[in-house]
């Protein structure tokens, strides 16, 4: 149940801010940071009503907004899904790995978003553009 949410939270997040970056020609950087405040206060709410590790979540959500700042000329919305399914996997395999070491959330999203780009490029008829 859990990984639904973390699904869940990582596809919006990221779709939100690549939305915003697509449709409203918001710059990638106030996106990211527009989507991210405005999660953490919604996490904050609930915090207040449901008992849940919000520190992991805002991680989650502050990464997932990395994988939606990728440009729209290059990635589709539909490898931004793809990418913030990985990028789920990626967090939650191997953030205990991550502790005090910088840029782990950028790199995974990176690391997520380079990953579908290179499947498109492979797979071509697959990841049409």
């Amino acid at each position: 149940m859990i990984g639904v949410v973390y699904v869940l939270i990582s596809l919006c997040v990221s779709l939100l801010t690549y939305s915003l970056i697509k449709h409203l020609s918001m710059n990638a950087v106030r996106a990211s940071s527009l989507v991210s405040l405005i999660s953490f206060l919604i996490l904050f709410g609930l915090s207040k009503l449901f008992v849940f590790d919000i520190e992991y979540i805002s991680l989650l959500v502050f990464g997932a907004s990395f994988v939606g700042m990728c440009s729209h000329e290059v990635v589709k919305s539909y490898q931004v899904m793809l990418s913030a399914l990985l990028f789920v996997l990626i967090y939650v395999v191997f953030s205990p790995y991550f502790g005090g070491v910088g840029g782990a959330l950028g790199f995974s999203a990176f690391v997520s978003i380079g990953f579908m780009h290179l499947a498109s490029r492979c797979l071509g008829g697959f990841f049409k553009k």
